[in-house]
């Protein structure tokens, strides 16, 4: 999510702003197992 809004937008945020903004609008993050671990992968399922 940093690349792409630094990428598309040339918008620089933390990784916990990030996390907030996401979770105040209730979006869920995309979950992907992995060689038998649970890893989460910072993408939303939905755009805001």
């Amino acid at each position: 999510m940093q690349t792409e809004l630094k990428r598309l937008h040339d918008l620089s945020f933390s990784l916990d702003t990030i996390h907030k903004i996401f979770k105040k609008h209730a979006v869920s993050l995309l979950h992907i197992k992995r060689n038998g671990l649970n890893v989460i992968v910072v993408k939303y399922q939905e755009s805001v």
